[in-house]
């Protein structure tokens, strides 16, 4: 994992912001209203954000104090999603990262996976403004190695006399979450989407014939 002193040399400037997610916004701004208050608030709402190589839609309230130049920001997530709600639903609340302002967001990430970060969460949404969440990834080879695996990557042939009928280009953010149900060799049924009536289950019972209580699908499940 990249160490503190990797990231002093890169020469990024001083962090800006501190955000904490919380599961309350309200309670959230009246706890810490004593140290960074007082607070603004906004719809943090945000759309076709790309998130983990999907383009996804997250709702979002915020709320902005301060602790001398430093701003304090509280996000409650409300729906779809966000690196925040993966923080929410692993059980954890309170900080969650350290914002820093730079120029050319796309090339300071592009240095910063040479030491192993990732942008998990990323939107343009002019010339001049860019933000992106970063996170580590602990197996990825750092600094020159990293650099040495890209060119190998990039120069991996095709096997010698491969021809290809046709290339096709699939949008993997555009496909819907597809499920098989089934158990034996014969006994399976695909799903695409949510199971999300009663009628569902029972075209899907349909489909499997009797199963056993553990293969059986349930209403309102992925």
């Amino acid at each position: 994992m990249t160490n503190p002193e990797q990231l002093q040399q890169l020469g990024l400037p001083p962090a800006d912001q501190i955000g904490f997610v919380v599961r309350d916004l309200e309670q959230s701004m009246a706890a810490y209203a004593p140290l960074f208050g007082p607070f603004s608030t906004m719809d943090g709402s945000v759309t076709q954000v790309r998130y983990r190589g999907r383009n996804e839609d997250a709702g979002l309230k915020l709320a902005f104090g301060r602790s001398g130049d430093l701003e304090i920001e509280l996000i409650q997530w409300v729906s779809g999603h966000s690196p925040h709600r993966e923080f929410i639903e692993k059980g954890r609340e309170g900080m969650h990262h350290i914002r820093f302002r730079v120029e050319d967001a796309d090339a300071w990430i592009a240095r910063l996976e040479a030491l192993g970060y990732a942008a998990i969460w990323y939107k343009r949404f002019s010339a001049d403004t860019t933000f992106a969440y970063l996170e580590g990834r602990p197996r990825a080879p750092q600094g020159a190695a990293w650099h040495e695996a890209v060119a190998r990557w990039r120069e991996l042939p095709s096997d010698a006399g491969a021809r290809f009928d046709s290339s096709v280009a699939i949008d993997a953010a555009a496909l819907e979450p597809g499920t098989v149900y089934g158990f034996g060799r014969t006994r399976r049924a695909a799903w695409w989407g949510a199971v999300h009536r009663r009628a569902d289950v029972l075209r899907m019972e349909g489909k499997l014939g009797r199963v056993p209580e553990y293969v059986e699908p349930q209403e309102a499940q992925p």
